[in-house]
């Protein structure tokens, strides 16, 4: 889960294959206050825009995958849509 935070908000390089390999990069950042105080800046920043920020964007796509499969469930596919694609 932590790794598809990291992911969601475009920082990708903290995503560590093994502990030790956390437990190194922790404590680089941790001697590193310039480094930690860009990356909390850049998750403040209002016009990063981030996916995983975007609430009614995650609700407006969820709201159309409702629709699809209620469609699907209906017997009725005519009224497809973008997020029919994610269902597929």
């Amino acid at each position: 889960m932590g790794a598809s935070l990291c992911a969601s908000v475009g920082m990708d390089d903290l995503i560590c294959p093994s502990v030790e390999a956390y437990v190194a990069r922790a404590i680089e950042l941790g001697r590193d206050p310039e480094a930690l105080r860009e990356r909390r800046q850049r998750l403040l920043d209002p016009g990063a825009h981030l996916p995983l920020f975007d609430t009614a964007g995650w609700v407006r796509h969820w709201e159309e995958l409702l629709h699809v499969l209620l469609l699907r469930q209906a017997g009725n596919d005519s009224d497809r849509t973008e997020a029919d694609a994610t269902v597929a």
